[in-house]
């Protein structure tokens, strides 16, 4: 749960992190709670472990890191756990050593 903020429609830990951080920018800059909060619940980041169907997600991962984070999340994250069959489709060329992402 982001401070002061009751909630996200944002999946995943990345994003919360991202939307915490947003959340403290926009305090600093003297945004009311209320702006902020609501701004932040309309909040859609397409691409970003997005349900396109019920067992299908996609994720836009753009660098290793992210790639990790995302692996990470399906993995281990309660919303992911309940899938008995994950599969996982990897697109991203300039990585090399890929196989140690997904074997890890």
């Amino acid at each position: 749960m982001i401070r002061g903020l009751k909630n996200t429609n944002l999946i995943g830990k990345y994003q919360q992190k991202n939307a915490e951080i947003a959340y403290d920018v926009l305090k600093y800059l003297k945004i009311d709670r209320q702006t902020i909060n609501k701004s932040l619940l309309e909040v859609e980041h397409i691409g970003r472990l997005q349900f396109v169907k019920k067992n299908i997600i996609v994720d836009c991962a753009h660098n290793e890191m992210s790639i990790k984070k995302v692996l990470d999340e399906l993995k281990y994250s309660s919303t992911f756990k309940k899938f008995k069959k994950k599969y996982y489709f990897l697109h991203y060329h300039i990585i090399k050593n890929w196989k140690h992402l997904i074997f890890s």
